[in-house]
Parts: structure tokens; sequence; C-alpha cells
């Protein structure tokens, strides 16, 4: 690790700075870069077999969700569901060989062929990135992008160059006096322990407008407790992630369903990541992300403030 200040040091489970190593998950650089890591890996195979299995009432959905990450034999559990009361769930297993593959960069929009198929076959390369091509699903289905779809090349089938001629696009319209869509980035995961999930997903679904694009969801567990992102160990997490423009509601104020889902996230003990948008005070935001902790390990390791803080980094308020 390089510190703030200008130091290396080496940090490990167990070594004299496990402390700083326990609170490097969220610290997004506050706490120093890591220069060179050891990491666990899992073992893959070339391709990944998706069985889809639909639901249409959500105990059933999230019942079989838990199931699924409980059983050993499936390598990947997730799932996208609708406001119209679709839900999909994906159990994914390695395999060493398959016929038939999906082509989700040219031919096929993954989170659509979801709603159409029992089973997807994927190369493994291709389902890790499978949103990346239509950056999620906020890629217009337009004639335009239905060629660019097919032709154009793999370079410029990722969000990173969406990203990019998003912006750009915005700053030539705004310049030819275009007037831009009342609309808003809803761009988040939010994850709450496995018995209020039931309850979130109906917030979102009667409380926020996606126009009909999809939410995801999956389950997640952690062996160990990060210090700053402070979920509990071995226990099951419910994530609902979306990752959309938005219409803003009349008469609302600005990110306003971001708002609205951070506080149902937080009323069930639940808590979001940082990637995103965050509107959090600083006392409040010390409470949901071990304030404490966090103050003690910036004082040690950053006594100077040549980095900036958690909060000063994140904080839109």
């Amino acid at each position: 690790m390089l510190l703030p200040g200008g130091r290396v040091v080496t940090c490990s489970a167990d070594n004299e700075f496990a402390d700083l190593f326990r609170a490097l998950p969220n610290s997004y650089g506050t706490l120093g870069y890591i220069l060179r890591a050891k990491i666990r890996l899992e073992p893959a195979k070339p391709f990944v077999e998706l069985a889809i299995t639909r639901y249409d009432e959500v105990g059933a959905y999230l019942e079989a969700m838990r199931q699924a990450a409980e059983t050993d034999d499936i390598d990947f559990v997730e799932g996208l569901f609708f406001e119209d009361g679709r839900y999909y769930l994906k159990c994914g297993r390695l395999r060493d060989s398959l016929s038939d593959v999906d082509d989700i960069l040219r031919r096929d929009i993954y989170y659509k062929l979801v709603q159409t198929r029992d089973v997807i076959r994927l190369k493994t390369l291709d389902y890790i990135f499978r949103y990346d091509p239509e950056w999620f699903w906020n890629i217009p289905d337009t004639p335009f992008y239905s060629l660019f779809r097919r032709f154009a090349p793999e370079k410029y089938r990722n969000s990173a160059f969406y990203t990019r001629h998003i912006a750009r696009d915005k700053r030539i319209r705004a310049k030819l006096g275009f007037q831009p869509k009342q609309t808003e980035p809803l761009i988040q995961d939010w994850e709450v322990p496995w018995e209020n999930a039931e309850e979130l997903m109906h917030c979102c679904l009667t409380e926020v407008d996606l126009g009909g694009l999809p939410w995801a969801a999956l389950p997640i567990k952690t062996p160990h407790q990060p210090t700053i992102y402070p979920i509990e160990a071995d226990r099951l997490y419910f994530n609902l992630g979306c990752y959309c423009q938005v219409a803003r509601p009349e008469g609302k104020a600005p990110y306003y369903y971001t708002r609205l889902m951070d506080d149902k996230c937080f009323e069930l003990d639940g808590i979001k990541m940082l990637y995103s948008s965050t509107f959090l005070d600083q006392a409040e935001f010390d409470r949901r992300f071990n304030g404490t902790a966090y103050a003690a390990l910036k004082a040690k390791y950053d006594p100077a403030g040549n980095a900036p803080t958690l909060f000063e980094k994140v904080s839109m308020s």
C-alpha cells in the first residue's frame, strides 16, 4: 500500500497493518492505494450455461433465489425483474464446452434475451461483461443503434465509450440550444438483510417508475466484515441494482428516486454502495459507514490529511 503521506507498507489479515487491510474495501483510495496484491482466484471454464426461470410472485421468486444461492453446483445466481410482475431467475454453471453459443455482442441484447429463453449459452468472458455492450439497458432501440450493434468495432461496444459519447452529445446539444429531457441518473446498488428483501422490492416496484426497464437483483454473502462497509459476515443479503436514466416525477427535487430508495434501504437496516450519488449528511454518513473506526484509521495512516476523507470524496450533500 502507498499511504497518503508517501510511505509504502505491506498489510495482511494477520500482521501489524491488519486494521488497514480490513478497512480497504469501500475506502476509495482515501487510506492509500494498492500497489501490489495477492488475491484469491476462482477456477473458471470457457463457457457459462444459464438456466432461466420466470416467476410471477415475489415471495416464490425470492425463495427460489435463496435456495439457488445455497446450492453448491450453481456457480452464478442473479435476477432481473420488471414492474409489470415478471421476475427472472438466472442460475449459471461453468462448462468446458457448449454448442450454439449466443452472441450478445452483435446479434442479441442480453437483458432482452433473458425474457425469451429458458437457456442462454455464453463464453465466460461475454458473461462477465454481459451488460457492457448495451451499457446495461441504456442504448436506444433505434435503427441506427441496431446497425451500430451489428457492425461497430468491438472497442466501441462498451460502457466507457458510451459514457464519453453521451457526455459529448450533451455538450453539443447544449451549445445548439436543445432543451434536454427532464431525466436523471438512477445508478445505485442497495443491500438489505435477506428477510427485508421483499419489502425493498415492494418499494421499488410501487414507488419508482423505470419506464419498463428492469431492476437487477442477486444474493450476497461475505466471509468477512469490512470495516467501512459494515455488512455482517456469513449473513445473506439481498442486493438491488438500478442502472439507467429515469424521468424525474413532475414537481420533485433532483435525485428524487435516489433519495427515496436510500431512505427505504436504511430503514430496512441496509447499506448502499458509494460509487454513485450519495446525499447523507456527515453525522448520518458516519453512523452508517462506521465513521468512528474510519476516523481512527485516518488519523493513524493519513495524519496530515493528504487524501480527502471518504465523506468528502463521495458525498453530494
